[in-house]
């Protein structure tokens, strides 16, 4: 597939939007409203605190990853943390999703990462077989835990 990647700016915002709409409704997550996805879109573009690896076609968007940057990640130095990678249906088993993790791989090393992080749900076994066949290893000790908003007041009270 000759898809460009790129790095989104508010020309391809409404891209950027679809894709997430399609992020959304692979996992089963209700749509966001026109205002709320716009919101949404702009936050992450204005490069605060996530950055964002867009793929295009002559068809228009097909996948990005979005990632950040976590330091101190241990002693050997900060680690690209990516918070998803999406290839939409169309563009999946083209070698997009090798050719976005590849990317993410050289900003790593551009940035002095000593390593790259991220997850997956369980029941994702094409993902999981796909980041196993990058050689990516399983991080059995590591859980991960979530906060929703309706906890937060509890816990800034105290």
């Amino acid at each position: 597939m000759s898809a460009e990647l790129l790095h989104p700016g508010d020309a391809e915002a409404a891209d950027l939007g679809r894709l997430l709409d399609e992020v959304n409704a692979h996992y089963r997550i209700a749509p966001l409203s026109g205002a709320a996805r716009r919101g949404q879109v702009a936050r992450m573009l204005s490069g605060g605190h996530v950055e964002i690896l867009m793929a295009r076609d002559a068809q228009g968007p097909v996948g990005l990853a979005v990632y950040t940057f976590l330091d101190p990640a241990g002693a050997e130095g900060p680690a690209l943390y990516m918070k998803e990678l999406y290839v939409s249906p169309r563009a999946r088993r083209t070698g997009l999703g090798r050719r976005l993790m590849g990317r993410l791989a050289a900003i790593a090393t551009e940035r002095g990462c000593a390593r790259m992080d991220w997850t997956t749900e369980r029941w994702n076994e094409g993902a999981l077989r796909f980041y196993e066949a990058l050689g990516a290893e399983v991080q059995e000790q590591k859980v991960y835990f979530r906060l929703f908003a309706d906890r937060f007041a509890g816990l800034a009270g105290d």
